[in-house]
This record gives C-alpha cells, sequence and structure tokens, in this order.
C-alpha cells in the first residue's frame, strides 16, 4: 500500500463523515428492520409466515449477493474521485427511493399482488444498499493505515447506528402509533423523512471522506480469481473468528431487535415505554462511546469482547428464569448489559480492517471488497434468520435468545480468535529473561560459554515457534522463486512492488504468488516485508544510525510506517526494540600470551 500524497491528513473531519455515513445507511436499512415486518403484518395484513419466508429468501439471496459486488469493486478501476465514494454518491438517491416505496400502503390490492409488490420492492433496496454499503464498510481500510485511526474509525462509524437507533426508539412509537394501534400513513411519512436524510448524510460523507491510502490496480489482462479469492479467505483464521463471533451474535440481535417490539407492546402492555427506552440509551450510548477504546486498549479488543458480551450473556440467562415485570428495571438492567455488549458492536470493525490488512501481507492481494462482503455476507445471513410471529412466551424468547446468541458468540471469538495479550505478554517476558541471563553470563569461562550457547539457542527456539521451515526443491519452477528472492535481496532498498519482482522474472503476478506459496508457504508480499524487517533487525543490532536513516535503507519512505511494520512483526517499536535487546557488550581484546 503507498499513500497518496496530494490529499489533506486524516482529522476529525473524516471521523465525522464516517459517523454521518454510517447514520445515512442506518437512516433507511435499520427503520425497516425495526418497522418493515411490523408494517406488513399489521398495515398490510399479510400473514406472518409468508412475511417471514419472504424475508429469509430475500435476505440469504442478499447475502449472496454481497460478495459478487464485492468483486464487481475491486475489478474497477479507481476514478479521479476514489474507487469507493462514487459508488456512495451514486446509488444512495435510488436505494432513498426504494426505501420510500417499501412503505407504500398497497393493502387494497388483491393478497397475491401485495406479495409481490412486497417482494419486488424488496430486493431491488437491498440490492441498491448492497451497492451503497459495501464501497462504504470498505471505505475506512483506505482512509488510513494507521491501527489508531482506524480504531477510532470504528468507534465513530459504531456512534452512527447509535444515534440512529436513540433517536429511532424514542420517536417510532410514538409517531407510529395511536392508542397502541399503528397508523398507516404515518409509517409512509417516517420512511420519507429517513430516506432523505440518510441521502444527506452519505453524500457529505462523499465530500469529507479522503481515500488516502492508494490500491495497487490490478495489472491489464489479468483477471480476477474469485474462487481464489475465497480460498485465501478460508485460510483467514482472523476473519474467520470475527465472522462467525458475528454471524452468531448477529443472530441472537436480529432476533432480539425483531421481538423489540412486541415485547413492549405485548408483554409490558404499553409501547411508548419503549420511549423511555431511548432515552436512557443515548446515556448508556455515550458511555459505550467513551470507555471502549480505553478498554480496548488496557485488555485488547478480544478480551473487551469476550468479557463484556459473556456478562450480558449471563445476565440474560438468569433473567431467562427470573422474569421481570417491572419494565423501568428492565430497562436499566438491559441498558448495563448494552454497555458490556457494546464492545462486540464498536470493535468488530477495527478487527475487520485488520483482518484486510492480514489478507494482504499472506497473499500479496488486497481485495478490500471481496474481503469486506465476505464478512457482510455472514452478517446478512444472520440477519435472515429471524422470528416471523408473537409466541406466548415472549420473555422466554427474548432472554433465552439473547443469552444463547451472545454465549455462543463469545465462545467462537475465544476459542477461534487467536491473539490474545496475555500469550503475547508471556512470550516477551520470557524472551526478555533469556537475554538477560545471555547478558549476566557473557564471560570467556568456559562453563559460561556453553550456558550461554544454550541460551542463545532457546532465544530462537522461541522466536521459530510459529515459523513454519520450507526446504526448497530442486524443480524448474523453483528457479523462478530463487531469483525472485535475489531480485528482493539486491532491491529491497527500493520502493519495490511485487510487480517489478513478476516482471523480472518474466512470468505473472499470480504466477508468482502461486510459486511462493507452493515453495515457501508464504506470498511475495509476506517474504519482502520479512527481509525487510529481518535487516532492519539487525541494523538496530549492530549500528546506531537513527531510526529514520534505517527505515529509509530497508525500502521504507515513511519511518512511521516503518515503526508500526516493526512492531506489528517483532511486538516492539524500532526505538523500544534497540533500547531492549541491542547488546551493549563490550568485549575485551584478547591477551597475546605469545612471547
Amino acid at each position: 500500500m503507498n499513500k497518496k500524497n496530494n490529499v489533506r491528513p486524516f482529522s476529525m473531519k473524516d471521523k465525522i463523515g464516517y459517523t454521518l455515513g454510517d447514520l445515512g445507511c442506518c437512516f433507511t436499512e435499520q427503520y425497516r428492520a425495526m418497522y418493515l415486518s411490523v408494517f406488513y403484518t399489521l398495515v398490510l395484513q399479510v400473514n406472518p409466515f409468508h412475511v417471514g419466508i419472504l424475508m429469509l429468501i430475500t435476505k440469504i439471496w442478499d447475502a449472496i449477493n454481497d460478495p459478487i459486488i464485492g468483486a464487481i469493486v475491486d475489478s474497477r478501476k479507481a476514478s479521479k474521485g476514489g474507487k469507493f465514494i462514487p459508488w456512495i454518491r451514486v446509488f444512495s438517491f435510488p436505494m432513498a427511493v426504494l426505501c420510500i416505496l417499501g412503505f407504500v400502503n398497497v393493502s387494497n390490492l388483491n393478497y397475491g399482488l401485495r406479495l409481490a409488490y412486497m417482494f419486488i420492492t424488496y430486493v431491488l433496496y437491498e440490492a441498491l444498499y448492497t451497492c451503497v454499503n459495501v464501497p462504504f464498510g470498505t471505505l475506512s481500510s483506505v482512509m488510513t493505515d494507521n491501527v489508531n485511526e482506524r480504531t477510532a474509525l470504528s468507534r465513530y462509524r459504531s456512534l452512527g447506528g447509535t444515534i440512529f437507533m436513540t433517536v429511532m426508539v424514542m420517536v417510532g412509537p410514538l409517531f407510529l402509533y395511536i392508542d397502541n394501534k399503528p397508523v398507516a400513513g404515518r409509517f409512509l411519512m417516517l420512511a420519507c423523512i429517513c430516506a432523505l436524510l440518510g441521502l444527506l448524510c452519505l453524500q457529505i460523507t462523499c465530500v469529507w471522506c479522503k481515500e488516502r491510502v492508494e490500491v495497487p490496480e490490478r495489472p491489464e489482462g489479468q483477471k480476477l480469481n474469485y474462487l481464489n479469492v475465497l480460498k485465501e479467505i478460508s485460510h483467514n483464521k482472523a476473519l474467520l473468528g470475527v465472522m462467525f463471533f458475528s454471524l452468531i451474535g448477529m443472530i441472537g440481535a436480529s432476533v432480539v431487535n425483531g421481538l423489540n417490539t412486541y415485547l413492549y407492546k405485548d408483554y409490558f402492555g404499553n409501547i411508548k415505554i419503549q420511549a423511555i427506552s431511548g432515552m436512557l440509551s443515548v446515556l448508556y450510548a455515550v458511555i459505550a462511546f467513551a470507555i471502549t477504546q480505553p478498554l480496548a486498549n488496557k485488555f485488547g479488543k478480544k478480551e473487551w469482547c469476550c468479557m463484556g458480551a459473556g456478562f450480558a450473556a449471563v445476565v440474560f440467562g438468569v433473567l431467562f428464569f427470573i422474569p421481570l415485570h417491572n419494565p423501568v428495571m428492565f430497562i436499566v438492567i438491559n441498558g448495563i448489559c448494552f454497555l458490556g455488549a457494546s464492545g462486540m458492536q464498536v470493535l468488530v470493525w477495527a478487527m475487520v480492517n485488520d483482518s484486510i490488512d492480514y489478507h494482504e501481507l499472506k497473499t500479496g492481494e488486497r481485495n478490500e471488497g471481496i474481503v469486506y462482503s465476505t464478512y457482510s455476507f455472514f452478517r446478512k445471513l444472520a440477519s435472515a434468520i429471524q422470528t416471523t410471529q408473537v409466541v406466548n412466551s415472549i420473555w422466554k424468547s427474548y432472554t433465552g435468545i439473547y443469552f444463547v446468541g451472545y454465549g455462543l458468540a463469545v465462545a467462537v471469538l475465544y476459542f477461534v480468535y487467536p491473539l490474545t495479550k496475555k500469550k503475547t505478554a508471556e512470550m516477551l517476558e520470557e524472551l526478555k529473561q533469556i537475554v538477560h541471563n545471555m547478558l549476566k553470563n557473557n564471560n570467556f569461562a568456559t562453563s559460561n560459554q556453553f550456558l550461554l550457547e544454550s541460551l542463545l539457542y532457546s532465544f530462537f527456539s522461541i522466536l521459530s515457534k510459529d515459523i513454519k521451515t520450507i526446504l526448497p526443491t530442486n524443480d524448474n519452477n523453483n528457479l523462478y522463486v530463487k531469483k525472485a528472492i535475489e531480485f528482493i535481496e539486491n532491491n529491497y532498498t527500493n520502493n519495490l512492488k511485487i510487480t517489478d519482482i513478476a516482471k523480472y522474472v518474466c512470468i505473472t503476478r499470480n504466477y508468482l504468488y502461486l510459486l511462493f506459496r507452493k515453495h515457501l508457504n508464504i506470498s511475495p508480499q509476506e517474504y519482502l516485508a520479512n527481509y525487510r524487517i529481518t535487516r532492519a533487525e539487525q541494523l538496530l543490532n549492530t549500528t546506531t544510525l537513527s531510526i529514520e536513516t534505517i527505515s529509509n535503507s530497508c525500502g521504507y519512505q515513511d519511518p512511521l510506517v516503518f515503526a508500526k511494520a516493526f512492531k506489528a512483526k517483532k511486538g516492539f517499536t524500532p526505538s523500544q526494540y534497540r533500547k531492549s535487546f541491542s547488546p551493549k557488550i563490550s568485549f575485551n581484546k584478547p591477551v597475546n600470551r605469545m612471547k
């Protein structure tokens, strides 16, 4: 990835613009998610079973459609306005129109025509929403390559949805219902307001958000191998962990959200109580926004998601057996659980962006659109699995699904997502102890020399725990790999691209990637990155050159990018590494005993 030099620096304007983008998507998508099934069943008088079948079919198709749109987005070349922003700017207009059409009262039509109208407007809207949401979700990965800035974008994105849900939960029940009965015309009126406000927010996003990370264009004549990309995604353990964590959590959240209106309307007997929940949600949302990043920095993203969502699951597990009939008490408890589960909602987007970078590191191909849309496929597949009718045991359904959904999601994240803060700290502490013992026993006594060698081997064994050693074969294809490695070792100090290496050995970029995967089990991009970091490590150990000089000599034009890459590999910044691990040993000259 390279940065565009003619774009203003990342700022608060980008964060607010990204917040407005998520708010714009929520204005139409979340309004439909909250009230469309209610509109279909209570206003259009459609059988809830038929509504459930309709939504299941269209949502599954919409989920399958996501990776297709993602592949199309990836295959298109960037224009003057960027690669992703033009999609948002163009498709947000027809998306707003279809949102409005979805709430037109067609109850005067015969039953078959009503179903046909619902199906057509539903499918068309979801297709247009995908054309907006997939580029929007991918946009954050090219707005910045800074980890902290991406985490901030993830927080601000969640803020957009929180703002909408807070306002809609307060306003919706009061505006859409009179005497606990729905008013058909008001559903359409609120749909018009949401569509126009959503369109305005998305257009502002297109102006305020800037694409800074330049995505390498695919060579001419080289087509995107969609199946190969999906195969590589299947080996991306970080993305798999996030996808299945989100899949299970979203199934629970979707069903609970679908039951939310019925809980207040039928279980507590007053739909207007839901407005009180919305008012308190403002307070909870502000608290969640403030505490999420500090807690994630302290405990780690995975750890905080597991602790917070696990706490919420346990609480609802208890409520399953101890029903509450006081709505105010339920609202307070539900809000506290929301604080716990907020990490799951807020940090998941930052995890997806990390997975996109991980995918590029492993394969040499970025493919933001497909990676993001594959994740989106699982989210939409989850939203397709919803309840279709109100059951008598509404409380059992609400609390039980909440407990099972979040509980299983936490289990998946805990066992599948590999990186924990504790594991990393233990490994680093062990390495520090070995280095300390090596320095402590540094003298020329024979016994200490043997001890020093044993400690050195221990040091190397820990470093190589996660490194797969591949012995090169001697076939003709491996000659390309050897030549490519020689070219990397001779040119790594330059602004080297994988296409340059492929041209040097006279093969395509894809074929070079396949050869590297076959013989070295890593991509050319990963080999280049590893070699540069290894050379930088050697320079930090053996010279007193400045960090900036080492950065430039290892092919990094920006010292900040170098520091980020080095820390990702070694767990320390270059300065921290030099202070902690570089030998500060003054060897004495051997005494000449010959006379």
